[in-house]
């Protein structure tokens, strides 16, 4: 197996697990909505976490962002899946040529914006804006999925450009 084949089945594996967090996510619409509507009303957070009252002002309590904003994550997963799904076919496609470099885009257009996704929406949003760092399990293990996420991209994003 070649290094070229090997980056192939990487990209695939990132679409595949992209593709199955969209999937569940509608599959499990009610159970991972209760997630965005916690997370967005700031409703777990502990009175002993500290927070000054003023911190709350933050909090959205409308259910219609709520399904606005989840429905934005099923969109942002689904179009991540279907940018690496289509950037493994390219490489495939390209394995054996010397266009394989340039068929690269869109593998690496869905993993950088799969590692800003997960950045921006879940650690930066989720995380310090709404404080989901201090919201007790299971809610707060979104931010340790997130990271793992953010971790695969970043490998799969590093073997991509290495010259083969």
């Amino acid at each position: 197996m070649t290094l070229r084949h090997c980056k192939i089945i990487l990209v695939t594996v990132v679409a595949l697990l992209y593709g199955m967090i969209a999937f569940n996510n509608i599959i499990n619409y009610a159970v991972n909505f209760a997630f965005v509507a916690h997370v967005l009303s700031m409703d777990t957070l502990s009175t002993t976490a500290n927070l000054p009252p003023a911190t709350f002002h933050r909090a959205i309590h409308s259910p219609t962002v709520h399904h606005a904003v989840y429905n934005l994550i099923i969109g942002a997963e689904t179009s991540l899946a279907i940018l690496c799904f289509i950037g493994a076919i390219q490489l495939f496609r390209k394995r054996d040529s010397n266009d394989f470099h340039d068929a690269k885009c869109w593998a690496l257009a869905g993993l950088t914006l799969g590692f800003l996704f997960f950045v921006t929406s879940f650690i930066t949003i989720g995380g310090e804006w709404f404080y989901l760092w201090l919201a007790p399990p299971p809610w707060s293990g979104a931010l340790n999925a997130a990271a793992r996420l953010v971790l695969i991209d970043s490998v799969a994003l590093v073997f991509l450009i290495l010259p083969e």
